[in-house]
C-alpha cells in the first residue's frame, strides 16, 4: 500500500501476487488441521472458506496498520492482561 501511495504500484502488484500463494497455502492447512478436531467435524463449506479468506485478512490487515501507525506515534502498546 505505502508503494502504490509512493507511486510504484506495479512493485506493490508483484508483491501481492506472490504473498497470495503463501496465504492460500497456510489457509488451507488450517482448514485441513480444522477437519481433524471432532468439534468442527461437519462445518466445512466453500462459503465459509471464501468468506474466511477475504474477511480475515482484511480485518488482519486493518489491525496490522493500525499496530504499526501505533509503534511509528509511539503511543503506548500495552498488552491486556
Amino acid at each position: 500500500m505505502a508503494l502504490a501511495l509512493l507511486g510504484m504500484p506495479w512493485l506493490a502488484g508483484w508483491i501481492t501476487l506472490l504473498v497470495l500463494p503463501l496465504m492460500l497455502i497456510g489457509t488451507v492447512s488450517v482448514c485441513r488441521y480444522q477437519r481433524r478436531i471432532p468439534e468442527m467435524a461437519g462445518r466445512s463449506s466453500l462459503w465459509g472458506f471464501v468468506l474466511f479468506v477475504l474477511v480475515f485478512q482484511t480485518v488482519q490487515s486493518a489491525c496490522s496498520l493500525w499496530g504499526y501507525a501505533a509503534a511509528l506515534t509511539r503511543r503506548g502498546l500495552a498488552w491486556k492482561s
